[in-house]
């Protein structure tokens, strides 16, 4: 069952204890949580940030064999963009982050409009 979050900066603790909630109920281990809950962060701080449009945000988690996903919709249709912060900028690195963490990640335009983000990393239950 999906959680939908209002599109305020809170909603990123709720919806990292949320998917943290579900990867233990599906059995995933310890090692693997730091990273689910800081991927977590990332990609649905963007979508409140940069999707929402002042609308409701909707996380997912699946676990497929060894790989938890979870995936964050959102009201735009921009998709998530690498940017080179300075080394003294205090953001701009979530894309960055998920890229090099993820086992995979991507982003699915849906219609008629908005779009997922999702991410997978590779959990060994």
């Amino acid at each position: 069952m999906p959680l939908t979050l209002a599109p305020v900066a809170s909603s990123v603790r709720v919806g990292r204890r949320w998917v943290l909630d579900q990867a233990a109920t599906a059995g995933v281990q310890q090692p693997a949580m730091p990273t689910i809950e800081l991927l977590t962060s990332e990609v649905l701080t963007n979508a409140i940030v940069h999707g929402s449009q002042g609308h409701p945000v909707v996380l997912h988690t699946c676990l497929n064999d060894d790989l938890f996903g979870v995936a964050v919709t959102d009201q735009s249709p921009d998709q998530p963009r690498r940017l080179q912060p300075a080394p003294t900028a205090g953001g701009g690195r979530g894309v960055l982050l998920v890229d090099l963490l993820a086992t995979d990640w991507g982003c699915q335009a849906l219609d008629p409009s908005g779009k997922s983000v999702w991410f997978l990393l590779s959990v060994r239950t």
